[in-house]
């Protein structure tokens, strides 16, 4: 199976371009994407150095790029918050909402009814920074008839999550001994110096699984979470 993000200078699925991008491009064979919202990123860059997020995005990734076909929804890991999706298409009119939903919980699903970019935010985030905006983009572009007619038998499930560096091998096996293949990992120094517990430097995770039941593939990722250090 082939997976693959797009910038401008580099094609690659993997979470070093995730990183430095904020950008990944999703192959055709991926019928439902999570986005994680990672820990504090409720965060904004106007604050003291201990409150800075931990992540350099909101969401990873920040902006996506999807096949029509391909659903999305969000998992949210930023601990001890509640986080909403408020999603507009390109005419500016909105076209998908939720409920505030908790941490260690998923949003509803969403899947694109047209092709176009879709902007999606949540506001009053931050309490000391209240102009703070979470945002991120879904692009839709057209489905792939040469690439669907070669994964038609294909309907895997795919996303992302962030662990602290020091904890990556106990991570990487959880999410294997649950059937899931851990596709990329890159770790980086994050700007705030990690919390208590975790260390300085933190690891985003591509995984994809073969499991096509979503329920039970948000139960591993609820399990696995429930486990994280972050505070």
């Amino acid at each position: 199976m082939n997976f693959y993000a797009y910038s401008e200078n580099e094609i690659g699925f993997d979470a070093k371009t995730m990183y430095e991008n904020k950008k990944l491009v999703i192959d055709p064979s991926i019928k439902n994407f999570i986005i994680v919202i990672p820990n504090e990123a409720h965060e904004s860059l106007n604050q003291p150095k201990n409150q800075l997020p931990l992540a350099n995005q909101p969401y990873l990734p920040q902006n996506i790029e999807v096949e029509l076909g391909t659903a999305i929804l969000w998992f949210n890991a930023d601990v001890g918050h509640t986080h909403k999706i408020n999603l507009f298409d390109d005419n500016l009119q909105e076209v998908f909402s939720t409920n505030m939903f908790d941490f260690n919980f998923a949003s509803p699903v969403f899947e694109p009814k047209k092709l176009g970019i879709y902007n999606y935010e949540e506001k009053d985030v931050n309490d000391i920074d209240t102009s703070f905006i979470m945002n991120g983009t879904i692009n839709v572009r057209e489905k792939d008839l040469l690439e669907n007619k070669i994964d038609n038998n294909t309907n895997y499930i795919s996303g992302t999550f962030m662990v602290p560096k020091k904890f990556l091998a106990v991570y990487e096996k959880e999410f294997k001994d649950n059937g899931f293949n851990v596709v990329s990992t890159f770790s980086y120094k994050d700007i705030r110096g990690g919390q208590k517990g975790t260390g300085p430097e933190q690891t985003y995770i591509l995984w994809n699984t073969k499991e096509q039941n979503l329920k039970i593939v948000i139960t591993v990722l609820q399990k696995i979470t429930s486990t994280l250090v972050y505070n």
